[in-house]
């Protein structure tokens, strides 16, 4: 229902990467806000989120100061263009830990879009302190003087789907 979700186009060694953050940009034109009609619209501070295996071909695409296109239609020439790194201007951040291909068990899947709009942090209650009472018994027989505590509780939860891009090959 969320249209945004897209295989084949996975992050890999082949030329013209950057095609692949294209790609979920445009997925991003094709989707609206159920509430008000209008177009989600691409990032204005994007973030991409990799497996491990993939964190060096995204700061490759992300970094690179020129890109290549090579087009072999035409069966007598080669025709190459170079230019700048269309995603130089808007540079997405690259985000990534073992967690990734943990959760989603694959080390090709990625995501791409932007995750503080997508995800809200769900609290029960905030931090709370507290310290123990003096002459408990641990500071008389562990040589403890100040025990302290602190308890928070809440959870990270899927608030816009829309605003996220899952990619995979």
């Amino acid at each position: 229902a969320y249209i945004n979700d897209q295989t084949g186009n996975g992050l890999d060694a082949a030329a013209n990467e950057w095609r692949a953050l294209e790609k979920a940009d445009l997925l991003f034109d094709s989707m609206t806000d159920p509430n008000t009609g209008e177009p989600i619209g691409i990032p204005a501070n994007p973030q991409i989120l990799v497996p491990s295996a993939l964190v060096r071909t995204a700061n490759r695409i992300i970094g690179a100061t020129s890109v290549e296109t090579v087009d072999m239609r035409a069966q007598t020439t080669t025709i190459r263009t170079t230019g700048p790194n269309p995603y130089a201007g808007r540079m997405p951040t690259v985000l990534s830990n073992q967690y990734v291909k943990a959760r989603t068990n694959s080390t090709t899947k990625w995501y791409y879009g932007d995750f503080k709009a997508a995800i809200l942090w769900m609290q029960v209650w905030g931090v709370e302190t507290a310290q123990a009472a003096s002459g408990h018994p641990a500071e008389f027989s562990r040589d403890i003087w100040a025990q302290h505590k602190v308890s928070y509780r809440g959870v990270g939860q899927m608030y816009e789907p829309r605003f996220l891009v899952r990619n995979d090959t």
